[in-house]
């Protein structure tokens, strides 16, 4: 559990702290520093910190402290706030941007949630995605994810053309997730021969943007450049390559 409340904001101490008074319920700092293994003077800076953020309440018996955890329900309901503040802002924060020059943007991703990241963003493209992909690494890393991820893609209704390898695996792909779409009118793809136009990177061509990832276990990176031009050079590219795909179409 200490990685997912690193991710709600809290610090490792604080996360192990709040762990163990949850665990010990009402209790004493000394039990608490002990069962978090966390250093006694650490331990009561923390549970002062994890006070002021209304997790643990605090009350004295025989002139000692004594901790008691909050309901876990003030997490979320943290985050809620914390997101209900991002939403009012946000509207004043792309004013600020509207009077500025566009400049290209070059972002550089690592890890899977990184990768996920950058899929995710394409259900916000007004446009077709399209691109190239390779079926296999795709499901490997992402098998469960890409449920959520094709049936957004399917409410928001935004189309993609992709080309790929032809495997066993790749042509069960568009059944398996697009299960409602057997005219293919949300995603197509062409399979092509693997051992003459083999590639391993993903690269999605969304809206102004390029990105390429590598869904290799071993080298979990990508990049995305944001430049209209870019894009649609890119997307020019990938048009001229789905015609000359029909070509060599594998399955």
């Amino acid at each position: 559990m200490i990685e997912p409340l690193k991710k709600l904001g809290l610090y490792e101490d604080e996360a192990k702290v709040y762990l163990a008074v949850l665990e010990l319920g009402k209790t004493y700092a000394s039990a608490i520093a002990k069962h978090a293994k966390v250093h006694r003077v650490t331990t009561y800076h923390t549970l002062d910190n994890l006070v002021k953020k209304g997790l643990i309440s605090v009350s004295e018996e025989h002139k000692t402290k004594v901790y008691q955890a909050e309901s876990p329900d003030k997490i979320v309901k943290r985050q809620a706030e914390k997101l209900q503040v991002a939403e009012r802002v946000l509207p004043d924060l792309k004013a600020l941007m509207i009077d500025q020059p566009f400049k290209p943007n070059i972002r550089f991703i690592e890890g899977i949630e990184g990768i996920k990241g950058v899929i995710e963003e394409t259900l916000e493209s007004a446009d077709e995605i399209v691109g190239y992909s390779n079926v296999d690494n795709l499901v490997g890393l992402l098998k469960e994810y890409l449920y959520y991820y094709t049936e957004e893609r399917q409410k928001r209704k935004i189309r993609s053309r992709f080309l790929s390898p032809y495997t066993a695996l790749a042509k069960t792909y568009l059944s398996t997730y697009y299960p409602n779409d057997p005219r293919r009118e949300i995603a197509e793809i062409l399979y092509i021969d693997p051992n003459e136009f083999h590639f391993e990177n993903e690269v999605y061509i969304y809206g102004n943007k390029v990105a390429t990832l590598s869904l290799n276990p071993k080298e979990l990176i990508g990049v995305v450049v944001e430049s209209p031009l870019f894009a649609e050079t890119h997307r020019s590219i990938f048009n001229l390559s789905w015609l000359g795909a029909t070509s060599f179409i594998a399955g």
